[in-house]
C-alpha cells in the first residue's frame, strides 16, 4: 500500500464511524450541531473579551476571531509536540500582526491555557456526577427476573 493509499484509509476509518453512529442515532445530530456552533461563537466571544481587557487598542470580533483561528490552528498542528512556549510565540507574532502588540498577544496564550484547563475540570466534574447518577438510577432499578432482592 502506498503512503497516499495509507493517509486516505487513515482518514476513512475514523469518518467511517462517525457516519456509522449518525446514521444510528439522527435524533442527536442537530444537538450536537447545535454545541458545536455554540461552542465556536462563544469561543470567539471570550477571545473578544479577553483582548479588550489586556489590550489598550479596541479590537473589532473580526480580530478575535483571527486570533481564536490561528491559536486553533497552532493546537491542532502542534498536537503531538509539547506545545511549551510554542502558542505564546504564535499569538505574540499574531498580535504584531493585528496591531494588538506583541505583549498583549503573548497574553493570549496563557489565558487560552487557563480557559482549556477550565473546563477540562469542569468536563471531569460532570462526567463523574453522570457515572454516580448513573450508578444511583442502577443500584435503585427493579430487580431482574431470577434476581434475588435483599
Amino acid at each position: 500500500m502506498t503512503n497516499s493509499a495509507h493517509l486516505v484509509q487513515s482518514v476513512r476509518r475514523p469518518l467511517a464511524a462517525v457516519y456509522r453512529v449518525a446514521a444510528a442515532h439522527p435524533e442527536h445530530i442537530r444537538g450536537i450541531e447545535s454545541f458545536e456552533r455554540a461552542n465556536q461563537v462563544l469561543a470567539v466571544a471570550e477571545m473578544h473579551l479577553t483582548l479588550m481587557l489586556i489590550s489598550a487598542v479596541r479590537l473589532t470580533v473580526g480580530s478575535a476571531l483571527v486570533v481564536e483561528t490561528v491559536s486553533r490552528a497552532i493546537t491542532m498542528a502542534f498536537k503531538m509536540l509539547p506545545r511549551i512556549g510554542v502558542d505564546e510565540a504564535s499569538s505574540s507574532v499574531f498580535g504584531g500582526h493585528l496591531d494588538l502588540g506583541a505583549a498583549a498577544g503573548l497574553m493570549v496564550a496563557p489565558v487560552r491555557k487557563l480557559r482549556l484547563l477550565f473546563w477540562r475540570a469542569a468536563e471531569r466534574v460532570f462526567l463523574m456526577a453522570r457515572r454516580s447518577h448513573a450508578s444511583t438510577i442502577a443500584a435503585l432499578s427493579w430487580p431482574v427476573a431470577g434476581q434475588r432482592v435483599l
